[in-house]
C-alpha cells in the first residue's frame, strides 16, 4: 500500500521544485535534510489530491518510454543532480561544475530555471562562456569540447529518463546537399546557385531529424519558424525559400534531387508569413510613395510653392503658417530613410488584413483601429515566440513614432495624429524599453563577459589580427590542395585579420570600413574624381582618414595605423588580396575589400561606384575572425570593447573613450559610466592606501 502513496521519482522532483520556489523563491533550504520528511508527507498530499488529474501518469510509468510531458519538467538542476551527470568521467564533471558561472548564475540551485532538453542546450548554453575559456590557448576548441562532453552526459541523462533517442538525419537532405554543393559558387562566374546555399539545407536536415525532405509541408516550417529566437529565423526562412526554388525549377534537376523535394510549397500561409514592401497592393504602394516623394521635398522648393500662393493672392501670414506647421524633418538619407517607412506601412498592412480590409491608399491604413489591429498582430507574435518581447526591443516605439509622422506631416490629419498619439500613451509599457539611451541588451551581454574575463579576454581582443593571421598562414600551407570554396574562406579569414586591425586602432560604423579606399572614387564611365582615397601610407604605417560627409554624425575620423596592425593591413593588401582578386576573378576596385557590390544607403549627396563587398561577406568575414578570438559580437560592437579595455586602464576618464569612438563624453559616460564605477572606486581605495596607509 506504500509503494502505492509514493509518488514516482520524477513527479517528486516537480513537487520538491514547485515547494521550494513558493517556499523560499528558488533557493534550497540549508537544512534540507531535517525538512525531507516534511516534503514526502506534502508530496504524498499533493499526489494524493492531484491523484485523479494524473492518473495518466500511473499508466505512463508503466511504459518504458514516458512521455514528452513529464521530460518537460526536468531541469538543469535534476540533471547536475543525477547519477548520469555524478558518475561520469572527471572532465565532464568539471565541464557540468562550470554551467552556473557560464550562465552567469549566483547559486548551482538557480539552474531549476532552465529545463534539461537539447534544445535550451543549444540556444542557452552552448554559445555562452566566452569569459570561462579565455584563458585556454584555444577558447574555441575548449568551448566545442565542454559542450561535447556536457552534451553527451544530458543525452545519457536524458535516454535514463526515457526520452525519446535522437533521430538520425534523413538521407534526403545528404543527397540534396551534396547536389548543391557541386553547383554552388559565383553567379557572375556560371555557377547556378550562390555560396552557402548547401550549408542551408545541412541546417534543415539537423532542424527536421527524423522527417524526410520530401513530407516537410508549409505547416511544419511555420511551427519550426515558431519554435526559433528571433535572431535565427532570419537565415531558417531564407533556406525554405531556397527549397520553394529548387521546386520551381525540378524540371531541369537531376530526377534523383527532384524526388527528393517537397511535395507542396514551404512558403507559410496566411498571418503567419511576413508582410513585405512587394506584397502591398500596387494602388497602396504608389499612394505611400507620393507621400513619401512630398515629406523628401527640398526646402527650397517648399519655399518656392509658398511664394507661388502668395503671389497668387493668398494672406503671407496664413502661408507662413500653413508652411511651418506641414514641414518635415531634415532627411540627411532618402533611400534609409524611405526604406523605415516602406516597414512602417508594411506593418500597418498587416493590421488592415487582420480586420479583413483591402487597403488601396494610405489614408486607409493609418487609422487608429488599423494601428491597434498592428499592435495586436505584434503582441500575438511575442507570444508565439516569433519575435522579441516589446519592452526588451524600441520595435513598437518605432512603429507608432513612424506612423504619427506620417498622419501628422504626410496626410496631415491633425486628428487622427492626436489620436494615435494618445494610443502611444496607453501603450507606454510596452514601448518603455530600457536600452534606447543606453546599450542593447546583446551588447550588455558582452560587456558582462568582457568583465568577467578581464585580462585573459582583453588580451585575446587586443592580438586577435596575429591570432587570425596565424591561422590564416596555417590554412595557407595547404593552399595547392584546396578546392576553390576553401580557398576563398581562407583568404575571407585574412580580410577579417585586416579588418580587426582596423577596428582595433579606432572602432568605426560598418559601412565606414566596407568603402574603405585604396585610391580615389573615381565615376565608372567618364573616370572623373568623386571622392579622394581614404587610406594613405606613411612610413611604415598607413593613416586613415574618413570625411565627416560619409560619418554618420558629420565628424570626421581620423587615425594612424602602427607596429603589428600596419604590418597585417600591408600582408592583405601587398599579398593576399591581389591572390583574393585572381582566385575570385573580379576585376580590382578602389576599395581596400574589393568585391562586386554597389554601396547601398548612403547619404544623400554621397555617389560611390560600385566594387565594394557586400554587408553579409562583410559579416561573415569579421565572424570568422571572432570564432578564433573567442568571443560572439558584431563589428559595430568593437566599439564597445574597445571603451571597455580603455575604461579598465583609465578608471573614469570618459573623455579619452569618446575620443577614440569618436562619440561625446556624455553619450559615453550615460552608456559606460555604471560599468566604470566600481574600478574608480577600487582604483581611489588602493592609492589612498599606498599613500596614507604605510
Amino acid at each position: 500500500m506504500l509503494e502505492q502513496v509514493i509518488p514516482s521519482r520524477p513527479l517528486q522532483k516537480f513537487i520538491v521544485t514547485f515547494f521550494d520556489k513558493g517556499r523560499n523563491f528558488g533557493h534550497r533550504d540549508p537544512m534540507a535534510g531535517s525538512n525531507s520528511s516534511f516534503r514526502i508527507l506534502i508530496g504524498q498530499s499533493v499526489f494524493f489530491g492531484m491523484r485523479a488529474g494524473f492518473s495518466s501518469f500511473q499508466a505512463e510509468e508503466e511504459n518504458p518510454c514516458r512521455s514528452q510531458r513529464i521530460t518537460d519538467m526536468l531541469t538543469l538542476l535534476d540533471f547536475v543532480e543525477s547519477a548520469e551527470a555524478q558518475d561520469a568521467p572527471y572532465k565532464t564533471r568539471l565541464e557540468i561544475a562550470k554551467l552556473p558561472k557560464r550562465l552567469r548564475l549566483d547559486e548551482i540551485e538557480d539552474l531549476v530555471d532552465y529545463a534539461a532538453d537539447l534544445r535550451t542546450f543549444g540556444e542557452q548554453i552552448a554559445p555562452s562562456g566566452e569569459a570561462v575559456f579565455a584563458k585556454a590557448r584555444d577558447p574555441r576548441k575548449a568551448k566545442e569540447q565542454a559542450n561535447s562532453r556536457i552534451r553527451t552526459a544530458l543525452k545519457a541523462y536524458l535516454a535514463a529518463q526515457g526520452d525519446a533517442p535522437t533521430p538520425e538525419v534523413h538521407p534526403d537532405y545528404a543527397q540534396v546537399q551534396a547536389w548543391v554543393r557541386d553547383n554552388e559558387g559565383f553567379i557572375q562566374r556560371g555557377d547556378r546557385y550562390p555560396n552557402g546555399r548547401s550549408a542551408a539545407i545541412a541546417s534543415l536536415g539537423a532542424r527536421f531529424r527524423g522527417t524526410a525532405l520530401r513530407d516537410l509541408t508549409a505547416r511544419d516550417a511555420g511551427a519550426m519558424l515558431g519554435e526559433l529566437p528571433s535572431g535565427k529565423r532570419r537565415s531558417y526562412r531564407n533556406a525554405l525559400a531556397f527549397i520553394d526554388t529548387l521546386r520551381a525549377t525540378a524540371a531541369s534537376l537531376p530526377p534523383e534531387i527532384a524526388a527528393c523535394l517537397p511535395m507542396e510549397s514551404l512558403k507559410m500561409p496566411g498571418s503567419d508569413r511576413p508582410v513585405r514592401w512587394p506584397d502591398l497592393p500596387a494602388e497602396l504602394r504608389a499612394s505611400a510613395e507620393a507621400v513619401f516623394d512630398q515629406l523628401l521635398q527640398h526646402t527650397s522648393l517648399q519655399a518656392q510653392s509658398a511664394l507661388d500662393r502668395i503671389r497668387a493672392g493668398e494672406d503671407p501670414e496664413v502661408v507662413k503658417a500653413d508652411v511651418n506647421a506641414q514641414r518635415a524633418k531634415d532627411v540627411s538619407n532618402s533611400a534609409k530613410w524611405r526604406e523605415s517607412q516602406r516597414g512602417h506601412v508594411s506593418w500597418l498592412y498587416r493590421g488592415a488584413l487582420r480586420l479583413g480590409r483591402k487597403a488601396k491608399s494610405l489614408e486607409d491604413v493609418v487609422t487608429l483601429d488599423v494601428a491597434e489591429a498592428a499592435i495586436a498582430d505584434l503582441q500575438e507574435q511575442v507570444r508565439a515566440g516569433r519575435v522579441r518581447a516589446l519592452d526588451e526591443t524600441g520595435t513598437l516605439k518605432t512603429r507608432l513614432g513612424g506612423v504619427i509622422y506620417l498622419a501628422a506631416k504626410g496626410l496631415r490629419d491633425p486628428q487622427g495624429a492626436a489620436a494615435l498619439e494618445v494610443l502611444r500613451s496607453s501603450r507606454k509599457a510596452e514601448i518603455r524599453n530600457p536600452y534606447i539611451k543606453g546599450l542593447s541588451k546583446s551588447a550588455d551581454a558582452l560587456v558582462d563577459t568582457l568583465h568577467d574575463g578581464g585580462d585573459a579576454i582583453y588580451r585575446r581582443i587586443v592580438t586577435a589580427p596575429e591570432l587570425i593571421e596565424a591561422e590564416v598562414r596555417a590554412q595557407l600551407a595547404q593552399w595547392s590542395t584546396m578546392p576553390l570554396n576553401r580557398r576563398l574562406e581562407t583568404l575571407k579569414l585574412g580580410a577579417s585579420a585586416a579588418i580587426w586591425a582596423l577596428q582595433l586602432c579606432r572602432p568605426r560604423r560598418r559601412a565606414n570600413v566596407m568603402y574603405e579606399r585604396l585610391r580615389a572614387a573615381r565615376d565608372p564611365v567618364t573616370r572623373k574624381r568623386l571622392h579622394s582615397r581614404t587610406l594613405s601610407e606613411e612610413g611604415e604605417g598607413y593613416v586613415s582618414l574618413t570625411p565627416k560627409s560619409e560619418v554618420k554624425n558629420l565628424r570626421q575620423l581620423e587615425f594612424a595605423v602602427r607596429a603589428q596592425d600596419a604590418r597585417v593591413l600591408r600582408w592583405w593588401i601587398e599579398e593576399l588580396r591581389p591572390l583574393y582578386l585572381e582566385t575570385r576573378e573580379i576585376a580590382d576596385s578602389c576599395y581596400l575589400f574589393p568585391g562586386s557590390a554597389t554601396p547601398r544607403n548612403l547619404r544623400d549627396g554621397l555617389v560611390l561606384p560600385p566594387g565594394c563587398v557586400s554587408a553579409a561577406w562583410f559579416s561573415e568575414a569579421w565572424t570568422a575572425g571572432a570564432k578564433i578570438v573567442g568571443l560572439t559580437l558584431t563589428s559595430h560592437q568593437a566599439r564597445h570593447t574597445t571603451a571597455v579595455i580603455w575604461l579598465a586602464r583609465h578608471p573614469g576618464d570618459f573623455a579619452g573613450a569618446a575620443a577614440i569612438l569618436g562619440s561625446s563624453e556624455d553619450i559615453v559616460r550615460r552608456k559606460y559610466g555604471a560599468d566604470d564605477s566600481a574600478s574608480v572606486a577600487d582604483q581611489a581605495r588602493a592609492d589612498a592606501y599606498r599613500i596614507y596607509g604605510t
